[in-house]
């Protein structure tokens, strides 16, 4: 096959600092996509459509108004707007969204499922409640972000309390908070030396964030060998930053009562 001639005579004659390419006659000038080049990132408000070629990095285009860069592999890409995959994507660094992620796991028509995960666990105990006379907190503590619960977010805590040491009857107990409302309450009981009490719980958010919205909280405890359930409605300021804490209640004070809150864990899903 000959070479073409086309590609010989165009190879140099063809430059500029920029060209657009418009996709009918008919296209007012400023509605045409543009082809630019240089370096840094692209920040013209150019028409939807156009292409900027990064001497310094990795292609952007122009959609919805906004620039994004072009997936290259082993490139980092930044999207602006919705994003939808419906084959396998790869990604062996961090990948961050800023909006609510869904998958329908490859079932057609299947529900849209939002994809969240672990917010915060600890990589250490906390400081070691003891010889308290009064409702104490446990240094460890989560902050839910504000505007971060709304109408069909979930939230779940679990929370592992380790009381290594006891004194003869006295009591112990743990409250859950979010916020300053105590949503969970443990019964108080006599335990021994290294008994546990587990508290795992729910909040579901009913309501856009706002200073008073609606949230309900289902939960379950251990403590020892008595159980609890716990059931509630509540109204919290989502608007704003909500801290999840536990706090232990001793029935009476003794350096001989310790309780450690091991783990506290937090998942926020949608």
């Amino acid at each position: 096959m000959a070479t073409s001639t086309f590609a010989e005579r165009i190879r140099k004659p063809l430059r500029a600092l920029g060209f657009g390419v418009a996709p009918a006659t008919t296209t007012v000038d400023a509605s045409v996509p543009l082809v630019t080049a240089g370096s840094g990132a692209a920040s013209a408000s150019d028409p939807n459509g156009s292409l900027r070629l990064r001497t310094d990095g990795v292609p952007e285009y122009r959609i919805g108004s906004a620039w994004s860069t072009i997936p290259i592999a082993n490139q980092a890409h930044t999207q602006s707007g919705a994003a939808t995959f419906t084959s396998t994507v790869a990604v062996s660094g961090a990948f961050t969204s800023t909006s609510t992620m869904t998958t329908t796991a490859g079932v057609a028509s299947g529900t849209a499922r939002k994809i969240g995960g672990q917010s915060s666990v600890n990589s250490a105990s906390a400081t070691t409640v003891t010889n308290i006379a009064a409702e104490t907190d446990c240094s460890l503590t989560y902050s839910i972000p504000a505007n971060t619960i709304v109408a069909g977010t979930s939230v779940r805590i679990r929370a592992a309390i380790r009381n290594p040491s006891t004194n003869g009857t006295d009591t112990f107990q743990a409250k859950l908070y979010i916020g300053t409302t105590a949503i969970h309450t443990t019964a108080a009981v006599d335990l021994a030396n290294d008994d546990i009490i587990l508290i795992e719980g729910r909040l579901v958010g009913r309501a856009a964030a706002g200073a008073s919205a609606s949230c309900a909280y289902m939960g379950q405890s251990l403590n020892k060998t008595t159980g609890a359930a716990s059931c509630a409605v509540a109204n919290f300021a989502t608007n704003g930053a909500l801290v999840v804490k536990v706090a232990i209640l001793h029935g009476a004070q003794s350096a001989s009562n310790q309780s450690i809150l091991e783990i506290l864990e937090v998942d926020v899903v949608g």
